[in-house]
């Protein structure tokens, strides 16, 4: 079973088996996601495209983000997301749902396609929906956009097989990050697939502030 590394509901397991075909987050991935974007998500809405077992999304609500949706399409995952929700309280909504369509905007999305698949229209995708952050997974190495529409590369990192990075929107007035850097990778241990990644507790410092007024 998986347990969830951050937040309120850190330590509970998710019971449902995984289903095929699904490749949940790995620890110390997840652990680097949070460090990159912060610990504390209070005041975010999130929005996962590509639910899983709904790991990601759950991970979310746990450090306080809400409203936070979950997309899949696939039966078998839904099932499986429906019933890690329920199991640990999570206030998560799930939608059944093509990514291509489906999803409200939300202020972080959260993108992790099959392997298989060309990152690029998903970036795409996803930089139509979020109002500030875009986390995407994809297999390593991967040559990421330096931009979007509407957002810049702020970093990417290396865990194994699994490429992380994170993009933050433009201001239109200023043309920098709307998002505020206010920590550092300060924990976060890049891995060659060889070792844990992360080492110790969870990261309490921001990447990004949320509350600010990015009008």
């Amino acid at each position: 079973m998986i347990k969830i590394t951050g937040g309120s509901l850190r330590g509970r397991l998710l019971p449902a088996p995984v289903p095929p075909n699904v490749r949940p987050t790995a620890a110390r991935v997840r652990e680097a996601v949070f460090s990159m974007i912060g610990q504390d998500l209070e005041g975010w809405s999130m929005l996962d495209l590509f639910g899983g077992t709904g790991l990601m999304a759950i991970e979310a609500a746990s450090r306080g983000a809400a409203p936070v949706t979950v997309v899949d399409r696939n039966a078998g995952a839904l099932a499986c997301i429906r019933a890690n929700v329920a199991a640990v309280g999570a206030p998560v909504r799930v939608l059944q749902g093509d990514a291509t369509s489906a999803g409200p905007s939300a202020d972080l999305v959260y993108l992790d396609p099959p392997f298989k698949e060309p990152i690029r229209p998903w970036l795409e995708r996803a930089a139509a929906l979020s109002l500030r952050v875009i986390v995407a997974e994809a297999r390593a190495p991967v040559d990421w956009p330096v931009s979007l529409p509407g957002f810049t590369l702020d970093r990417s990192r290396a865990y194994g097989d699994t490429a992380v990075a994170l993009y933050v929107r433009v201001r239109a007035d200023a043309g920098g990050p709307e998002a505020e850097v206010v920590g550092d990778d300060r924990g976060m241990i890049e891995d060659d697939g060889g070792g844990e990644g992360v080492e110790g507790e969870p990261l309490g410092v921001p990447r990004v502030v949320p509350g600010d007024d990015l009008a």
